[in-house]
């Protein structure tokens, strides 16, 4: 039977415990009701270029956001939890307008 040192059972053991945690709050996010966070019906807005162009406006904000009767301030883009999906071509050219509302 092979040795094993103690810094090897505590990696180990830390990610057999993050698997774990990940897994759950992946199969307890999957229930969550947020399908009013994003007016594409739960699907991921894309932006595409146009004739070698790829414009967005974006913006960012903090707002309160209630997820199974619990309020969470999390960072929104475009007032969407996901965020978008920007789809450009190599040689195009991407112009993005960020405006900041943390403040």
């Amino acid at each position: 039977m092979k040795k094993i040192d103690l810094r090897k059972l505590l990696a180990l053991a830390i990610a057999t415990t993050g698997g774990i945690v990940a897994t759950h709050l992946w199969q307890k996010c999957k229930t969550m009701d947020i399908s009013w966070a994003n007016p594409s019906n739960g699907k991921t807005k894309v932006y595409w270029n146009k004739n070698g162009l790829l414009e967005v406006d974006l913006t960012d904000v903090y707002r309160p956001v209630t997820i199974d009767n619990e309020t969470f301030y999390l960072l929104t883009y475009n007032d969407q939890i996901r965020a978008s999906r920007l789809e450009a071509k190599a040689g195009d050219k991407v112009k993005i307008k960020f405006t900041n509302k943390l403040r």
